[in-house]
């Protein structure tokens, strides 16, 4: 097992380059965290969309299509499946 101790680490140099990634991956990171509590109301409409996209493409590729209507009220279960394809979907 590798420890710390006897300054292992002193002579190890970080590519400049990690470093830049690295400070633009902490810096993405603070505005996440900004837009989650500044917007909570819009993230979630963001992930709803995303969610009733991803299912209807999905289906799509498959053959199963819907009424543009109904999608989104079967994938968040407020109504129940009228036909096949929407048993597919639900």
């Amino acid at each position: 097992m590798m420890t710390f101790r006897n300054q292992r680490l002193r002579d190890f140099a970080v590519p400049m380059g990690t470093n830049w990634l690295l400070n633009d991956i902490a810096e993405a990171k603070g505005k996440q965290a900004l837009y989650t509590h500044q917007s909570p109301q819009v993230l979630k409409a963001l992930r709803e969309m995303a969610l009733v996209q991803s299912v209807e493409s999905s289906n799509r590729i498959e053959g199963v299509t819907v009424a543009p209507g109904r999608l989104r009220p079967l994938v968040f279960g407020h109504a129940r499946p009228q036909d096949c394809s929407e048993e597919d979907i639900s």
